[in-house]
């Protein structure tokens, strides 16, 4: 949103929409992260758990969409950005603190082909468009 456009929701009364999407975004992140988790320690099979892990990817965009209803593509977009970064921040973490083999959300690099991790990560920016309306007319 432009400070135009920002003014002009904080002139008409209307609450703001960055806290409330930023809260569904993280809430369905979450969400979607536990999914990965559990897709891994439910499924020995790899494809299995790679086509699990996406739905409950693309599962929490559509969560996201029920949570900010009135989502356009634009804040759709950044959240999917940031989701991404989250997950690359946390595999990130995880392996630099110790955890061995702790590849849940973007998948084990030794299993995966590139193009699998790939996919994934365009899932994660991708998911949150789910649900998410065409942007308001300027």
């Amino acid at each position: 949103m432009t400070f135009i456009t920002m003014e002009a929701h904080r002139m008409s009364g209307e609450t703001a929409v960055f806290p409330r999407v930023a809260l569904g975004a993280l809430v369905s992140w979450a969400f979607a992260a536990l999914g990965c988790h559990l897709a891994l320690m439910l499924f020995d099979n790899t494809l299995l758990a790679f086509g699990t892990r996406l739905v409950m990817i693309v599962a929490s965009g559509a969560l996201l969409g029920k949570l900010c209803a009135r989502l356009d593509t634009n804040a759709a977009l950044i959240a999917g950005v940031g989701w991404a970064a989250l997950a690359i921040a946390t595999e990130i973490y995880f392996a630099s603190n110790g955890v061995k083999g702790w590849f849940e959300l973007l998948g084990n690099p030794t299993q995966l082909s590139d193009w699998m991790r790939g996919a994934t990560i365009v899932t994660w920016m991708l998911a949150p468009s789910v649900a998410a309306t065409s942007p308001t007319p300027r």
